[in-house]
């Protein structure tokens, strides 16, 4: 299994980068947002276990596209997780049938969208290839009139922080296909995905994304119970100190994955947050919507004040701490469409937000 030191990747990817996993959709149940310190994805067992599963049980926990590699929380190091390592082993072996690789592109949401389309705009796909398909293409043709060509690109995670460069980043993330039909209810992709050096496809396949096409409106406010345990999963591990050992720094990482199929599938997800001590405001945060940051924005990390510091990287006084976070209306004019934002608050001890792979400095 590969590792990359976490020193460089914290200063480049923020404390948080790719920090949930979420399994796949299995029938007559929802799946949940598991979170990198409490998944069995590295410790007990080893790999044995993972090697002793089924290919079907392998599909139903790959981490989402992009995301197979995150940091270990026991030591810090960027380890691919051995789900994802194992599947690629199988993969590499042959011993994977089409409709295998085809449900694995699918659980992984390689190709996904928002539910809603404004009427008369341009539609857009997040296409990126999962890293277990290293040195592949992929292309998305849509079967709609004038339809354009989505495509995406790996070489392997080994860039950095694993999510690929910033510019494929910004290109793959939001690509355009054009205006559809008001009519519309779903889009079937022809999808080919094809080793850069073989002349013949790995896999083709459809792959179907469910969409609604909607007026242009003011998004609409909306709170719950399962909203706020989303957003509170988004804030898990967000604080980091990172840097060198001799010049560490605080971070808080505006730059958080949404996660697959969970109630913020419709629902903008900007955000102020607090930093308390004793209960008073001692710093803000204002965090955008994750799909709406990318890692060009100069903004998607933010300094924590060095007043705080020392308290925080030390773990000391901790219980003196505690965030709160506020839903904000969305700035600007959102890419991705969705009819409501969340308008809620809630407040989180201290330790949840602190990244659980970085190490208490003296």
């Amino acid at each position: 299994m590969r590792t990359l030191s976490l020193a460089l990747i914290g200063m480049v990817a923020g404390p948080n980068a790719a920090a949930q996993i979420l399994p796949a959709k299995v029938p007559g149940k929802q799946p949940e947002v598991v979170w990198a310190a409490s998944i069995p994805a590295f410790g007990a067992g080893g790999m044995a276990r993972f090697e002793a599963m089924t290919t079907d049980e392998l599909i139903a926990q790959l981490p989402p596209a992009t995301q197979e590699w995150r940091t270990e929380p026991e030591t810090g190091w960027w380890k691919e997780t051995p789900v994802a390592a194992e599947f690629q082993r199988r993969l590499n072996a042959g011993k994977l049938t089409n409709e295998q690789i085809g449900a694995a592109l699918k659980a992984c949401g390689m190709l996904r969208s928002t539910p809603y389309a404004f009427e008369g705009e341009d539609y857009h796909v997040w296409l990126r290839v999962p890293y277990w398909l290293e040195n592949t293409e992929v292309t998305a043709q849509a079967r709609l009139e004038h339809a354009l060509l989505a495509s995406a690109w790996s070489a392997g995670p080994i860039v950095i922080d694993g999510t690929g460069l910033p510019f494929q980043e910004e290109s793959e993330t939001f690509q355009k296909i054009g205006v559809i039909p008001p009519e519309t209810t779903h889009i079937v992709f022809d999808v080919t995905v094809t080793p850069m050096k073989a002349s013949q496809p790995l896999w083709k396949g459809e792959i179907t994304l469910p969409v609604q096409v909607v007026k242009r409106t003011s998004p609409q406010p909306t709170d719950s119970p399962e909203l706020r345990q989303a957003i509170a999963n988004l804030q898990r591990g967000s604080l980091g100190i990172v840097g060198s050992p001799d010049s560490p720094f605080g971070l808080m990482s505006g730059l958080v994955e949404r996660p697959l199929r969970s109630p913020l599938d419709n629902c903008y997800a900007r955000r102020a947050v607090n930093l308390l001590k004793d209960g008073k405001v001692v710093q803000t945060f204002f965090l955008r919507d994750p799909s709406e940051i990318s890692r060009n924005d100069v903004n998607w990390q933010n300094p924590l004040d060095e007043r705080y510091f020392s308290d925080l990287a030390s773990r000391k006084n901790l219980e003196r701490y505690a965030v709160r976070v506020r839903g904000l209306p969305p700035a600007g004019f959102p890419r991705w469409p969705r009819t409501q934002y969340w308008n809620g608050e809630i407040t989180m001890p201290i330790t949840e937000v602190l990244d659980p792979a970085t190490p208490a400095k003296e």
